[in-house]
C-alpha cells in the first residue's frame, strides 16, 4: 500500500465511467466550470505485483462548494490496482460511477449490463467498500426508475444515491456530490 500525507479534512471522489464512450470528462467539467480545463493531477502508483511503482496523470477537479476534490479515472486503469494502490493528497471518500443507458428499452439494457464483460467498475468499486453514487444518464428519465436501478444491480446500503439525469448540468452534479460530501 502507498502511504501519503492527506491535507485537513478534504474528501477526494474517483468518478469512473462504466459505459465506454461516457465521458467522466464532462462530469468534472461541470462540476468545476471555474477551473482552467483540463487539469491533471500527477500521482503515483504500485502495480498488484508490488514490484514496481508508476505514475500516472488523472483528470482533476475540485468541487468547492463542499470541499470535494475529483479524480477522473478511466475504466481502462481500475482492473490494474485499488485504490489503495494510489497515492493521492486527500482521503479516498467515495466514487461516483457514470452509467450511460442509449436504448429506448434502459430496463432491459441495464439489467443486461452485469453480464457484459465490460460491466467491471461496479464490482470494482463495492470491493473497497466506500460509499457511491450511481448515476444514470438516460434521454427518457421516466423510463427508468431509482428503486428499478436499485434492484437490477443488486445494490445495498453501500450506495448513497441513485440519480437518473438526462444530461449533466451543475445542479444535478450539485445533488450528486452533496451525498458524498
Amino acid at each position: 500500500m502507498i502511504t501519503s500525507i492527506r491535507q485537513n479534512s478534504e474528501k477526494g471522489v474517483f468518478v469512473i465511467e462504466e459505459s465506454i464512450g461516457v465521458d467522466y470528462t464532462e462530469f468534472i467539467h461541470v462540476a468545476c466550470p471555474e477551473q482552467e480545463f483540463p487539469t491533471h493531477i500527477y500521482t503515483k502508483w504500485r502495480d498488484p505485483s508490488g514490484k514496481r511503482e508508476q505514475g500516472i496523470h488523472l483528470l482533476y477537479g475540485k468541487y468547492e462548494r463542499f470541499n470535494i476534490h475529483l479524480f477522473g479515472l478511466p475504466q481502462s486503469l481500475i482492473r490494474n490496482f485499488t485504490v489503495n494502490d494510489l497515492e493521492v493528497p486527500y482521503e479516498v471518500r467515495g466514487f461516483v460511477l457514470i452509467i450511460k443507458v442509449r436504448g429506448n428499452e434502459p430496463y432491459e439494457e441495464l439489467r443486461n449490463m452485469p453480464d457484459d464483460p465490460l460491466f467491471s467498475g461496479l464490482a470494482w468499486i463495492r470491493k473497497h467498500g466506500l460509499p457511491f453514487v450511481i448515476v444514470i444518464l438516460n434521454k427518457n428519465r421516466r423510463a427508468l426508475q431509482p428503486s428499478q436501478v436499485q434492484n437490477i444491480l443488486s445494490l445495498n446500503t453501500q450506495v448513497s444515491s441513485i440519480a437518473i439525469l438526462s444530461s449533466l448540468d451543475a445542479t444535478s452534479i450539485g445533488s450528486v456530490l452533496s451525498t458524498l460530501a
